[in-house]
């Protein structure tokens, strides 16, 4: 068996605040989703891995929305997808933020 390499919990991670990426250029705040968010996230028709999904399917899309709005910042604005796309961001930019999200969330 594969021996884990263990690394160690960001404070952001212990604390629930938000945590900083760099994408284009751009410094993203990110924060972790609430308690009663969770139901509600894993509930919907959401991918967390490949975002081409998520941005064609109408609900989808709609959710990933509404996650920006309250968990992805820059300069203390929400980010939107259409921001997004201004910046140029990519669909490995758009799931690295998920990600993020998710590992911020526990």
């Amino acid at each position: 068996m594969a021996e884990r390499k263990k690394e160690p919990v960001s404070l952001a991670t212990m604390l629930g605040v938000g945590e900083e990426l760099v994408i284009k250029g751009k410094k993203v705040e990110v924060t972790p989703l609430t308690l009663k968010e969770v139901n509600a996230f894993v509930t919907q028709n959401f991918s967390i891995g490949p975002q081409l999904f998520n941005l064609v399917n109408e609900e989808a899309r709609k959710y990933l929305e509404q996650v920006f709005a309250k968990h992805v910042f820059v300069d203390g604005e929400a980010v939107t997808l259409e921001k997004a796309t201004e910046w140029d961001w990519d669909l490995n930019d758009v799931k690295e933020v998920v990600r993020k999200i998710l590992d911020l969330s526990g």
